[in-house]
């Protein structure tokens, strides 16, 4: 099986009810996730913040489009997640 590491700058809005490192184990549970940083926090509304993260991950088989769509999917299921937006994805290093 042929698999190569991204990495996404990517970023979330979440609920204020969670706290960042909460949301953050979550989306390391995601398949193919292996590493997530985030940078400092910044208030959206009285409700909401959002973070800046960068994602490592793998790709299998799949092409890396594809399996970002679904990682944003499953990342809109966590509770508290409103927003993942991936902004930035770099191409493994040859």
């Amino acid at each position: 099986m042929i698999s190569n590491e991204y990495q996404a700058l990517v970023e979330i809005h979440f609920d204020n009810e969670f706290k960042v490192t909460e949301i953050l184990d979550q989306i390391r549970a995601l398949c193919g996730v292996i590493i997530v940083n985030a940078e400092s926090t910044q208030p959206l509304t009285d409700r909401k913040q959002k973070v800046l993260t960068k994602v490592k991950f793998y790709v299998f088989s799949s092409g890396v489009g594809y399996h970002v769509g679904k990682m944003v999917d499953k990342a809109l299921t966590i509770d508290g997640i409103y927003a993942f937006r991936v902004r930035k994805i770099k191409s493994p290093k040859k």
